[in-house]
């Protein structure tokens, strides 16, 4: 073989070589479609799987409404971790989770959040009926499971008429926290997920059978069951351990 040849097919063995590395590497990365209440949950819960010696987590968030719409489409999540139950009981049902596949992981809960701390004191709800605020931003209740059970309890309290021309709707509920947090809304109904243990601002919680129950599951979708990393993600998901960090830290229930 001449120089030249032997350097080409060295080269070329190189290549490969680094190809298939790459493909290894990336083969362990667990993907995540994540509602956007749970986003910042799911950042502390990859890095504290990661410190235990888990993979690599990615995580892509949005509205679980725009999430399923991306799945159907087939973008390549190998789990999707929903706001609601609806949801993934309807990838279930169009064979896109695996068996097993479906479970809780947390129970939310919905607040009205002020960033001024001396905005919301004691009833929330008198503060609501009074109207005396500029806007109240919530999430979209078309595509978002908490912008649903904002709707619902404005309804089942008799305000939905009263604030209609004060709501400002969000796409997701991170950016109804985000039109709280810099002021182009005075109040918002957001996850208590987002406020708990910050500090920030002052909140009041809605009486839990005002809307209803923000049960959120998780679906590990086909054919990402094949893969030991993802179960194993799966099961450290509902582990006591991210549960007792999950209420601890994000006020989640559980149930």
């Amino acid at each position: 073989m001449s120089t030249r040849m032997y350097r080409w097919v060295a080269g070329l063995a190189l290549v490969v070589a680094m190809s298939a590395l790459a493909q290894a590497g990336t083969a362990t990365e667990i993907r995540l479609a994540v509602a956007s209440n749970f986003a910042p949950a799911a950042r502390a819960i990859a890095d504290l799987y990661a410190r235990q010696g888990g993979h690599q987590v990615t995580i892509s968030s949005g509205s679980t409404g725009k999430l399923y719409a991306q799945i159907v489409q087939g973008a390549p999540f190998d789990m999707l971790l929903a706001a609601d139950e609806e949801t993934p009981a309807r990838l279930e049902n169009e064979g896109k989770v695996a068996a097993g596949g479906r479970f809780t992981y947390a129970l939310g809960q919905l607040a009205l959040w002020s960033s001024d701390a001396q905005a919301i004191h004691g009833d929330g709800l008198a503060l609501l009926r009074a109207a005396a605020f500029n806007r109240l931003a919530i999430a979209n209740p078309r595509i978002a499971p908490y912008g649903r059970a904002a709707l619902q309890f404005l309804q089942s309290t008799g305000l939905a008429d009263q604030l209609q021309a004060k709501l400002l709707i969000a796409e997701n509920i991170t950016q109804a926290y985000q039109y709280v947090a810099t002021g182009n809304a005075a109040l918002g109904l957001v996850a208590y997920a987002q406020i708990a243990g910050t500090g920030g601002g002052s909140y009041w919680l809605p009486p839990a059978d005002s809307y209803a129950p923000l049960v959120q599951q998780a679906v590990v979708l086909r054919p990402a069951a094949q893969r030991d990393e993802v179960r194993d993600f799966a099961r450290f998901l509902q582990s006591a351990t991210v549960r007792e960090y999950l209420g601890q830290h994000y006020g989640y229930r559980f149930p």
